[in-house]
């Protein structure tokens, strides 16, 4: 198992040759990445960020890459209300649509 090396990573977003060759994914399924670390669905806590994180960490590190992805850990935007039809547009529910919107968007 290689160790991983964020630098890698970091000469590939400068547009610099890395080392050797540089997996990268936005999203990272939580299931596989536990399957990876070795670790059971019912041995997380699916409600503590800090464990949620280290499983990841230990998946990402298994599977070979140089950086972990640990989006919406702790993190949530606001949204309005969503109308419930058959499908959601991504689009609904958005509350920043120009400048005044986004300076007015509720921060806590």
């Amino acid at each position: 198992m290689r160790k991983p090396n964020f630098e890698n990573l970091l000469k590939v977003l400068r547009n610099e040759r890395p080392d050797r060759p540089t997996l990268y994914e936005f999203i990272v399924n939580d299931k596989f990445l536990m399957r990876a670390a070795g670790i059971t669905s019912e041995a997380i806590d699916w409600d503590n960020d800090e464990k949620l994180m280290k499983m990841r960490f230990k998946g990402f590190a298994a599977l070979g890459y140089d950086y972990a992805s640990v989006m919406n850990i702790g993190m949530q935007f606001l949204y309005a209300k969503q109308e419930h039809v058959q499908s959601i547009s991504q689009n609904d529910g958005v509350m920043i649509t120009d400048r005044k919107s986004f300076e007015e968007y509720p921060l806590a």
